[in-house]
């Protein structure tokens, strides 16, 4: 898999910014690092995949009965709320007993889950997150043992069936997170960002690879948003959608 050097490394060579064999010094270097980063991060639930969606663990009830992502009825059982779909910020707080959540088991490609603790004491009560058929960080579960004091977040690799961690900034020996299938586009969209910053504009290549790359990155990570299906929503419909494909009138 490819590094963030290399890709920074290709970016100087793309700009003609660099002899072939050459590398760009550590002040560039690191300069360029820094963008990849905010690029990266800037992506996340806009180019690619959606927003993340506060996901209570264990559950202290919402004062809306019709909102999706929760039963309208707080008296159920916490295993009821141990499945959080994807794309959910996991917000952990006075946990009473080790816990455990499951990512979903069929997560589209691209979905990401994150983890905020706001108040729980892992080092007392564990909370193991199993990947549900599913590998997070290589492994079948893992356990968040330790009080983090910074959210984690994870990103689901369908080419792996691997939820990998997401950790900012990148160092330039860390491997990118996206397959390297989109190397090319990470380059040209970076060569194209620091074009100013050399007094330089991008050439028509550069800019129509970085382009055309971001088509295919949006149209890998699109996603369908799940929502729940409850009796009474028929009333939410618009008018539009009654007589429809899968309309089927009541009683």
């Amino acid at each position: 898999m490819t590094t963030a050097g290399t890709i920074v490394d290709r970016c100087f060579r793309e700009n003609n910014l660099i002899a072939i064999g050459k590398s760009p010094s550590a002040a560039q270097a690191a300069e360029a690092l820094d963008y990849l980063n905010r690029q990266i991060k800037s992506m996340l639930g806009t180019d690619e995949g959606e927003l993340l969606l506060d996901w209570n663990v264990p559950y202290v009830g919402t004062s809306n009965a019709r909102w999706p992502l929760y039963h309208s009825d707080p008296s159920q059982p916490a295993a009821v709320y141990q499945g959080p779909p994807p794309n959910s910020r996991l917000l952990v707080s006075n946990l009473a007993t080790p816990f455990t959540v499951y990512f979903q088991n069929m997560p589209p490609d691209g979905a990401r889950m994150a983890l905020v603790n706001v108040g729980a004491d892992f080092t007392t009560y564990p909370l193991t997150l199993s990947g549900n058929g599913r590998l997070i960080e290589g492994a079948q579960s893992i356990v968040i043992s330790t009080n983090p004091t910074a959210p984690l977040l994870w990103l689901y690799r369908a080419d792996l069936a691997n939820w990998i961690a997401m950790n900012f900034p990148l160092l330039s020996t860390d491997e990118m997170q996206f397959p390297d299938s989109f190397d090319d586009f990470w380059v040209a969209l970076l060569a194209v960002r620091l074009c100013p910053l050399y007094g330089k504009e991008a050439n028509a290549v550069t800019a129509g690879i970085a382009q055309n790359g971001m088509k295919q990155f949006k149209a890998r990570y699109a996603q369908e948003v799940p929502t729940a299906n409850f009796p009474d929503t028929i009333m939410f419909n618009s008018y539009q959608s009654f007589g429809g494909p899968g309309w089927e009138p009541l009683g």
